[in-house]
């Protein structure tokens, strides 16, 4: 992009040497973005939620996964959140603790595994990515409420 009167370069990339995974070779996550990437996962999912209709969240899911589970079945399993009212919005206040390192198999799938803390209980999550273009998407997702024993 030209800007007064010169060039500003925004992004350069290398390709890995050797054999790239399917992810594009991108590179594994911090363990700071990593949690970025569960905590704008589960609000995403929080305002599907809260706003009765899954459909915008399932959009935004790899191409991959809606060819594997079709939109009923995914509806169908996160429809307790709906009916029950679970309102994940307030895991934005609260940083995630991932409970292993994230990484990326051989077939470019990262994993990304954690809860949420609060007092009275853990909102659990487990969610897998593949990159495509310029961003990680959903291929896998499992998210559930654990109330917390004191």
């Amino acid at each position: 992009m030209k800007e007064n009167g010169g060039w500003k370069i925004y992004s350069i990339q290398k390709s890995q040497a050797g054999l790239v995974a399917e992810s594009g070779g991108q590179a594994i996550p911090s363990k700071t973005e990593a949690a970025k990437l569960a905590v704008d996962t589960t609000l995403s999912f929080a305002r599907a939620v809260n706003a009765n209709d899954l459909k915008a969240f399932y959009a935004q899911t790899a191409a991959e996964f809606q060819h594997d589970v079709p939109f009923e079945k995914f509806n169908a399993g996160f429809s307790p959140f709906i009916e029950h009212h679970i309102n994940l919005a307030p895991v934005e206040k609260v940083a995630p603790l991932l409970t292993s390192e994230p990484g990326v198999s051989p077939q470019g799938v990262l994993q990304v595994e954690g809860y949420f803390p609060f007092a009275e209980s853990h909102v659990n999550f487990s969610y897998k990515y593949i990159y495509r273009f310029t961003d990680w998407k959903i291929v896998g997702i499992n998210v559930h409420v654990k109330s917390v024993d004191h």
